[in-house]
């Protein structure tokens, strides 16, 4: 904006985007602010994730070395393992949006539907394939050396949490839903009750079963917003039917 080449472009292009008349404002800050608001509380959330833990953790009489070491091994192995399949669901939320979207604006509701299960079900698929893979192989030594040399319960946490993180696998897919339903300001309420119930849990569970309160939480804070998400498309698609 300070160049002086584009400055008279940026001017132009701000006049018009903040003009009354032009609708494409108003369906882009619809979309944008509750969806970015939604994040913002998520990264709140998960900052504060640590801070709780070691707190509680130092005044339960645990040692320092072992809550950033076990910690460690959930953030920095086993559940980065475990999200990896995400990337799928991401790349399948992509493809979903544009189609999705245009399908609800033609009210093609039952395109629409048969679109976003086709998609949740490739992604939930390879997602359980993962899963599966995780449990089965727990035991390699690729597992041993990289977890499990830290700690005994490296390898543990995959085995335990790979099929309750199953639902996470499908949370992009039924964002870019509700997107395109314009049900974005859904999103950001489920996206704050997620995050409460995440500190909330941690808190609560974290003085009475230590460090596996931080998996705990995490597993089900999302499978509470995916469910969310889930029943609220299920409604709009019946009303739709």
């Amino acid at each position: 904006i300070s160049l002086p080449n584009i400055r008279g472009k940026a001017k132009f292009f701000l006049r018009n985007f903040s003009k009354k008349e032009n609708h494409i404002t108003k369906d882009v800050l619809d979309t944008a602010i509750p969806l970015t608001s939604g994040k913002f509380i998520s990264v709140i959330a998960y900052t504060l994730e640590p801070i709780i833990m070691t707190n509680i953790m130092l005044s339960l009489g645990f040692d320092s070395t072992y809550i950033t070491n076990e910690y460690g091994i959930i953030s920095g192995y086993a559940f980065p393992l475990l999200l990896m399949p995400g990337f799928f669901a991401n790349a399948f939320s992509r493809t979903l949006l544009s189609p999705l979207t245009s399908s609800v604006s033609k009210k093609d509701y039952s395109n629409a539907k048969k679109l976003l299960i086709s998609i949740t079900s490739c992604s939930l698929i390879i997602g359980l394939v993962f899963s599966i893979i995780f449990i089965l192989k727990t035991n390699l030594d690729f597992f041993k050396t990289s977890i499990s040399s830290s700690s005994s319960l490296g390898w543990q946490y995959i085995k335990w949490f790979a099929f309750p993180i199953v639902l996470y696998y499908i949370e992009s897919p039924l964002i870019s839903a509700m997107t395109a339903i314009s049900k974005t300001k859904k999103i950001m309420l489920y996206d704050t009750i997620s995050s409460v119930l995440r500190v909330i849990l941690l808190m609560v569970l974290i003085p009475k079963i230590h460090m596996l309160a931080v998996p705990v939480a995490t597993v089900v804070s999302t499978s509470v917003l995916v469910l969310l998400m889930l029943f609220s498309l299920i409604a709009f698609f019946r009303k739709h039917h």
